[in-house]
């Protein structure tokens, strides 16, 4: 919409934030790995897979043409996203999800049919067990025929009772067995599981099958085996007998191949195991080196810590000891001084002593002198008298 530019009052188309313009980008990218041609055709397999299922038990030939279209697209969408460079992750996870779905749909149809088969097979007994009834006034050989018929059923039976008790447990557990196997290629490798270094340590015969991206004839028998034989059991069940996928020479090699890929997928399972463990194995180790780490420095501390003590009882040590000596040294100095002290003023005294004595000796000769001069002048001042009286 037209907005008025308030910098230049011209109209103007409004610009777009950055973080818009980011958003938009996000998108198309998004849409193009979603809609991309390998995709596409991986979404075509999931519609085969949905309709197949919808239609296996009142059309089985219609299912079969289904699932094998679904298993040949299997190999159209991976040569398409390689030859038109459009290879992603999650197309490579859709596709191996797909297969799983698919082959998972087809080793539970297969345990119905026998579940089925079975119940037919009860009944069949049953009234085989009631025709051969022996009735009243029978002869001798009609009632053994009626025995041996009714027996030949019941074994019958119990083999078919034996093989639809096995057929459900025996199909989830091979579900299960590769949708592990799935979550644990995917979450190690991704895309990249069926990679050759990553079996570098592997069996030979693993290494043999794995090889060139299953192109070797061991390959090649596995993945017939892991495509082709929940195919042919429910093939076996659901379409009328005899027929060309009911030999047992096709039978024998997509069991054989199923076996093989069964024993790789057991061997891929182990292994991511004991990858696992290793790790946290090695975490455990790195815990032990850090506590034990830790506790040498504890330990260290501690150590230093009693080094620094002894230095400090030490050091407190020796200077208590300077401190004595020092208050002794006072102590000594102090009485020396008092003693100098005492002994100046001893000496002053005596001085001072000796200094009043002579001065009182010297008072004492003054005084003496006086006295002795004043004498003197006396007599003379009276000698001096005398004479001039007479001449008066």
């Amino acid at each position: 919409m037209p907005v008025k530019s308030q910098a230049s009052g011209s109209t103007g188309m409004s610009q777009p934030s950055p973080e818009s313009d980011s958003h938009s980008q996000e998108i198309p990218s998004i849409s193009a790995v979603l809609l991309n041609v390998p995709n596409t055709v991986t979404y075509s397999r999931i519609i085969l897979l949905l309709w197949a299922a919808v239609v296996a038990a009142s059309r089985p030939r219609l299912a079969l043409t289904l699932w094998l279209l679904n298993f040949v697209l299997d190999g159209v969408d991976g040569a398409l996203a390689r030859r038109l460079g459009q290879t992603s992750a999650f197309g490579a996870f859709l596709d191996v999800a797909v297969d799983i779905a698919s082959r998972g749909l087809l080793w539970v149809g297969w345990a119905a049919a026998v579940a089925a088969a079975d119940a037919a097979a009860v009944t069949a007994a049953g009234a085989t067990a009631a025709v051969g009834t022996p009735v009243a006034g029978a002869t001798a050989p009609a009632t053994a025929l009626a025995a041996a018929g009714g027996g030949a059923a019941g074994a019958t039976g119990r083999g078919a009772s034996l093989l639809a008790a096995a057929a459900l447990p025996l199909s989830l557990s091979v579900v299960l067995l590769e949708c592990l196997v799935f979550t644990c290629t995917h979450a190690a490798a991704g895309a990249a599981w069926k990679h050759e270094s990553h079996f570098d340590a592997a069996p030979a015969w693993v290494a043999a099958v794995m090889a060139r991206g299953f192109k070797t004839p061991p390959g090649c028998l596995a993945i017939a085996g892991l495509m082709g034989c929940p195919l042919w059991l429910w093939a076996c069940r659901a379409l009328p007998q005899p027929g060309p996928w009911s030999h047992p020479a096709l039978g024998a090699v997509l069991v054989a191949g199923r076996l093989l890929a069964a024993g790789v997928e057991v061997w891929l399972l182990g292994a991511h195991l004991r990858a696992l463990l290793r790790s946290d194995e090695r975490e455990l180790e790195l815990r032990r080196a850090r506590r034990s780490g830790q506790g040498l420095l504890r330990q260290q501390q501690e150590e230093e810590g009693a080094g620094v003590g002894a230095v400090a009882g030490a050091v407190v040590g020796a200077v208590a000891g300077r401190s004595a000596a020092a208050e002794q040294e006072e102590r000594k100095l102090g009485q020396a001084e008092e003693e100098g002290d005492l002994a100046l003023a001893g000496g002053v005294a005596a001085v001072i002593a000796e200094v009043g004595e002579g001065e009182e000796q010297g008072g004492r000769g003054t005084g003496a002198a006086a006295e002795r001069s004043q004498g003197s002048g006396g007599e003379g001042r009276r000698g001096s008298a005398s004479p001039a009286g007479p001449a008066d």
